[in-house]
């Protein structure tokens, strides 16, 4: 656009003016700087307002992408851990799902929650087979009668945002 507009101008200046080679050389090199500086400058001042909008709009799309995987477990992750749910009978269910609830899951819990001593025990074994639960004892005496009473129970951490998304869905 500015050579031609550079061309046009110079044909004119040519044509109506008598003045010296080397001043229309000068005058055709101030030409095409001029004309190159004011698209230059042009460009800029547009981009300049265009940019962030366009910008904007790229950052918008590439977060709507990277929360819609978020918001999603990882398919082979999804696919698994819906193996090892199809493992768990109801009693299994209800007992993962205080799990997930709490950060650990603890006889006290289970007894507040209303739920009776055949389906906590029954529903940690199932649970604890299909690997879904981990278990530790933190009585200081192995011998004890009531080490059951110290039994934690908890969701490993890395699959227990998957878990809670899969149960609610």
């Amino acid at each position: 656009m500015s050579a031609v507009t550079g061309i046009i101008i110079r044909g004119a200046f040519w044509e109506f003016s008598g003045v010296k080679v080397w001043a229309e050389l000068v005058r055709d090199l101030l030409i095409f700087t001029g004309s190159y500086v004011t698209v230059t400058i042009g460009a800029f001042v547009i981009n300049l307002f265009r940019a962030p909008a366009l910008l904007d709009a790229d950052f918008q799309k590439e977060i709507r992408r990277l929360s819609t995987e978020l918001e999603l477990p990882d398919k082979a992750q999804a696919d698994h851990l819906r193996s090892l749910l199809a493992k768990l009978n109801d009693n299994g269910k209800a007992i993962l799902k205080i799990a997930l609830f709490h950060d650990e899951l603890t006889y006290a819990i289970m007894q507040a929650s209303g739920i009776s001593s055949d389906v906590m025990r029954e529903g940690i074994r199932n649970c604890m087979d299909a690997g879904l639960l981990h278990w530790q004892n933190n009585h200081p005496d192995p011998m004890s009668p009531l080490r059951w009473t110290s039994d934690v129970y908890w969701v490993p951490s890395d699959v227990r945002l998957p878990l809670k998304r899969l149960l609610n869905t």
